[in-house]
């Protein structure tokens, strides 16, 4: 998936619109934006999608000055143990969740769904895309719900925090 073709769609999507380039993320030396992410926010600084759809819409692809970790994002303070240094809030679905990524080098791209009540909790985080590009692809693409992992025939590609070896606690 391309992300210049990506960005085309947006633009030419009823109720999307694409926000003017506003530069990089500034990110510490131990964390590594993927090459989509880079062009995304090359070709422009953030994007609102699917305005038109009073259900679900609009979220919005934050912009790069916006981007911050999941648990500073959600709770206002930042963990000191846990794989949260590495994740970031990258799209703000406007009802206190979001969706990001994995900015970490062994997991880097990654995409998870962040619910603002077990965002915390291992068992909790799905992937729910290999990469940014396969993200927005499957958001462009869900016809109906822009919450295309929320849908009874999604399948997750994993667990976040099982990806860093941590045990579920969701009950069995």
């Amino acid at each position: 998936m391309n992300i210049d073709e990506l960005v085309a769609d947006i633009r030419g999507m009823e109720g999307c619109s694409l926000v003017p380039p506003a530069g990089q993320p500034s990110l510490s030396s131990e964390l590594v934006l993927s090459s989509d992410l880079t062009r995304f926010y090359e070709l422009c600084g953030g994007a609102s999608l699917f305005a038109n759809r009073p259900n679900t819409g609009p979220i919005r692809i934050l912009g790069p000055n916006e981007i911050d970790r999941i648990d500073n994002m959600i709770l206002g303070e930042m963990f000191a143990t846990g794989p949260f240094s590495q994740w970031f809030a990258l799209i703000d679905d406007q009802d206190g969740n979001y969706l990001g990524i994995d900015l970490g080098k062994s997991h880097n791209g990654k995409c998870y769904d962040f619910f603002h009540e077990t965002f915390a909790m291992p068992g909790y985080v799905a992937v729910i895309a290999n990469s940014f590009s396969h993200l927005v692809r499957q958001l462009l693409d869900h016809d109906e719900d822009s919450s295309f992992w929320l849908q009874d025939d999604f399948t997750a590609f994993g667990e976040a925090f099982a990806l860093y070896g941590y045990e579920s606690i969701e009950p069995k």
